[in-house]
C-alpha cells in the first residue's frame, strides 16, 4: 500500500485522512465520510484523467496520483438539508452546496433556541438566521471554524457566546436589530474580519479588542446608545467605512486621526460640540455627515480634507465657518440648513465643483 495518498476536493483542498486499514476504494470512501462528515454515497473518487474508481479496486490505485474527491452536489443539498433541520428543530431550512462552499439558511423559522447539535456541522461556511427570535446561541458555535458569514439580524439577542473569537475564518458578522447591551473582548480574535454590522442595538460601549481587527472594512453601529469610542478604534488601518448615527457621542477619541484608510464617516444625530484638530488626517474622506450634533465651530485642519465629496452640517449651532473649507476642492455636496450663520467665507467662492 502507498505510504501516502493526494486527495483533494475540487476545490484544491487538500483532504488528510487516515486509510492505514482501507483495503479498497469502498474503504477509502467510507473513512472519507467519517473524515469530511458526509454520508459515504455523496462521495465520488476521480483519477487524474476524470475517470471514476471502482468500489472494488483496490487501494493501491488511488496512491498512483493525484485523486479528486467529488462530493454529489443534489445528494449532498438533501443529506445537508436534513442534517440542517434536525439541528435546528425546524423543517423548514434550505441548505445549498457550491463548490465545497456549504450554506445553510432558516430565516422566518420562528427559531427560539439552537441545538448545541449545531457544532456539528464543522464543514458550514455560510450561516443565515435572520428574522427569527434568538436570545441566545450555543457554546458550540465556536465549533464551526470554517464560518464565513454569519447573518443574525432582526433576532432577540441580548449577548454573544465568548468563544464566537474562535471563528477565526468568519469575514462577515450580521448582528444588527437585536438587544445586544455588550460585546466580548473575544470579538477582537475574528482576525479574517472585514464587515461588521451592529446598528440598532442597545450598546453603551465596545471592547478594546475592537481594535484588534485588522482586516475591518466597514462597521456600522448606527442607532446604539454609545457615550465613548475606545481609543484602539485608531488601530483599525484599513476602515473604509464608520456609520454612528444616531448614538450619544459627545467627543472622539484622540487616535480618530489614525483612520487614514476611511472613506465614509456618518456621525449624525449625536451631542457632538466639538471636531479633533486630528480628523484634517482622514484624507481618503469623500462623505462627512454630521446633521444633529450640538457643533458650535469646525477645526482649520477641515481644510485638508482634499477628497471630500460631501459635507453635512445642518442642524448644528454653527455661528462661523473656516476660511479653509475653501480648499475642498473635490466638494459637490455642503449643506448647512438650520445654524446660527450670518456670514460665509469668502472663500467658499473657491469650491468650483459644489
Amino acid at each position: 500500500m502507498p505510504a501516502s495518498f493526494d486527495l483533494k476536493l475540487v476545490s484544491g483542498r487538500q483532504v488528510d485522512v487516515d486509510l492505514a486499514d482501507a483495503g479498497t476504494v469502498a474503504d477509502v470512501r467510507f473513512e472519507l465520510g467519517i473524515s469530511l462528515n458526509f454520508p459515504t454515497e455523496c462521495i465520488k473518487l476521480l483519477d487524474t484523467m476524470g475517470g471514476e474508481y471502482s468500489d472494488d479496486d483496490h487501494v493501491d490505485v488511488v496512491g498512483t496520483g493525484t485523486t479528486t474527491v467529488l462530493l454529489l452536489n443534489d445528494k449532498l443539498e438533501e443529506w445537508l438539508e436534513k442534517q440542517f433541520s434536525e439541528a435546528c428543530g425546524h423543517d423548514n431550512c434550505t441548505a445549498l452546496f457550491t463548490q465545497n462552499f456549504l450554506c445553510a439558511r432558516c430565516r422566518q423559522c420562528v427559531l427560539t433556541a439552537l441545538p448545541e447539535s449545531l457544532g456539528k456541522l464543522t464543514d458550514l461556511r455560510h450561516l443565515d438566521l435572520d428574522r427569527n427570535q434568538l436570545t441566545s446561541l450555543p457554546e458550540s458555535l465556536g465549533q464551526l471554524t470554517a464560518l464565513e458569514s454569519v447573518h443574525l439580524k432582526s433576532n432577540l439577542l441580548t449577548s454573544l457566546p465568548e468563544n464566537l473569537g474562535q471563528l477565526a475564518a468568519l469575514e462577515s458578522l450580521h448582528l444588527n436589530s437585536n438587544q445586544l447591551t455588550w460585546l466580548p473582548e473575544s470579538l477582537g480574535q475574528l482576525v479574517a474580519l472585514k464587515v461588521l454590522h451592529l446598528d440598532n442595538n442597545l450598546l453603551t460601549s465596545l471592547p478594546e479588542s475592537l481594535g484588534q481587527l485588522a482586516a475591518l472594512q466597514e462597521l456600522h453601529l448606527n442607532r446604539n446608545q454609545l457615550a465613548l469610542l475606545p481609543e484602539s478604534l485608531g488601530q483599525l488601518a484599513v476602515l473604509e467605512e464608520l456609520y454612528l448615527d444616531r448614538n450619544q457621542l459627545a467627543s472622539l477619541p484622540g487616535s480618530f486621526g489614525q483612520l487614514t484608510a476611511l472613506q465614509v464617516l456618518h456621525l449624525d444625530s449625536n451631542q457632538l460640540t466639538l471636531l479633533p484638530e486630528s480628523v484634517g488626517q482622514l484624507k481618503a474622506l469623500e462623505s462627512l455627515r454630521l446633521y444633529g450634533n450640538q457643533l458650535t465651530l469646525l477645526p482649520e485642519s477641515l481644510g485638508q480634507l482634499l477628497a471630500l465629496q460631501e459635507l453635512n452640517l445642518d442642524s448644528n449651532q454653527l455661528a462661523s465657518l473656516p476660511e479653509s473649507l475653501g480648499q475642498l476642492k473635490a466638494l459637490k455636496m455642503l449643506h448647512l440648513d438650520s445654524n446660527q450663520l450670518t456670514a460665509l467665507p469668502e472663500s467658499l467662492g473657491q469650491l468650483a465643483a459644489l
